[in-house]
């Protein structure tokens, strides 16, 4: 179990460096391990929970960062 966290918190410094320096790769990392970290956490429920509920709300924070500024991309396209 310790193993595997560690995994985890390894692979979350790696994608948030390559999310900070504004690489696709970052973003695909971070989001495929937020949708990993929830889909484990129901097997390991009194541990998992907390890391659960803030994988789920980093989720949705960089999914929101992302997709508003592919908008704002466009929009800026659109203008120009």
């Amino acid at each position: 179990m310790l193993i595997m966290d560690a995994i985890y918190e390894i692979l979350r410094i790696i994608g948030a460096i390559g999310l900070w320096k504004n690489r696709m790769w970052g973003l695909a990392l971070l989001v495929i391990n937020c949708v990993i970290t929830l889909a484990v956490m129901m097997f390991m429920l009194p541990m998992w929970v907390m890391d659960g509920i803030f994988a789920g709300v980093a989720l949705v924070l960089i999914l929101m960062q992302y997709f508003n500024r592919a908008v704002a991309a466009r929009r800026l396209i659109k203008i120009r």
